[in-house]
């Protein structure tokens, strides 16, 4: 969220408070952004059955052992999502360990 604001796509307002209260809201250019997000969400709906079997079958060639999104020789942590991050293209395959119970 720093980035967006220092970016000039977001504003934050600190409102003191127990707790502390941070609202955030989107300037013009921020706003801008939501035509072309909404079409990447469209297009994200729309194609993945395609892109989860792509990854599928990546992971297949690549030999990665049962491990989704992982390819031999590749050393470092798991990838995991954030918190209440729900992307169903994640959710079907790179990190699949990490989101379904």
């Amino acid at each position: 969220m720093r980035t967006l604001e220092r970016d000039g796509l977001v504003t934050r307002t600190v409102t003191p408070s127990v707790p502390v209260r941070v609202d955030y809201a989107l300037t013009p250019p921020g706003a801008s952004l939501a035509t072309l997000f909404s079409a990447v969400k469209e297009w994200a709906e729309e194609h993945i059955e395609e892109v989860v079997e792509a990854r599928e079958r990546d992971d297949t060639e690549a030999g990665a052992g049962g491990q989704p999104g992982r390819r031999p020789g590749r050393s470092g942590p798991e990838p995991a999502p954030g918190p209440g991050f729900t992307d169903p293209l994640c959710r079907s395959s790179v990190f699949r360990h990490s989101v379904e119970p």
